[in-house]
């Protein structure tokens, strides 16, 4: 359909091949205006595209160098001896592991109840399977997988730069 405004009156007609017959210049030079548009958005896009793909690629390579200068070793050592201490029953450790406010935000009997709720689900602790890490905003991550006898528990451990647990999830159940 094609507005039409003809003497200060809008109305719609149906635009039909035998219209563009009898106007076949305007036509078709309407119709090489619209391909050159297509072949300059079709540009412009892939530019766009190009640069994202770019900036996506200078973006991981900072995430992989910044890795490489943390010493994941202590990190994951801290994360393993929190699970293992909780795996254990030995919330006293595990809490003096934790900074002021995680203190305050999980006392040692809450502790407990979460792990035996997570036991609950998973069965008996059995060991650590897999620590993977990822630094964000000042915080160290250890996504925590232990093995326990129904299945696995991912914990997300947040650490701060000095070790101590700044926040405990439970990420999920994962087959092992």
């Amino acid at each position: 359909m094609l507005k039409v405004l003809e003497s200060q009156r809008l109305y719609l007609r149906k635009f039909t091949l035998a219209d563009a017959e009898k106007d076949k210049p305007a036509f078709h030079s309407s119709l090489n205006l619209l391909i050159e548009r297509g072949c300059i958005m079709k540009k412009l896009l892939a530019t766009a595209l190009g640069l994202i793909l770019l900036l996506g690629v200078a973006g991981c390579s900072r995430t992989e160098s910044q890795n490489r200068e943390i010493d994941w070793d202590f990190y994951n050592t801290r994360a393993d001896a929190l699970v293992s201490a909780m795996g254990d029953g030995d919330f006293e450790a595990a809490f003096a592991m934790f900074d002021e406010a995680m203190q305050q935000a999980l006392p040692v009997n809450e502790m407990h109840d979460v792990w035996d709720m997570v036991t609950a689900q998973a069965g008996e602790f059995m060991s650590v399977y897999d620590i993977r890490n990822m630094f964000y905003e000042g915080h160290y991550f250890c996504f925590t997988t232990s093995r326990h006898e129904n299945s696995g528990v991912t914990l997300r451990i947040v650490l701060a730069e000095d070790g101590l647990v700044a926040g405990l999830f439970v990420d999920g159940y994962p087959e092992l």
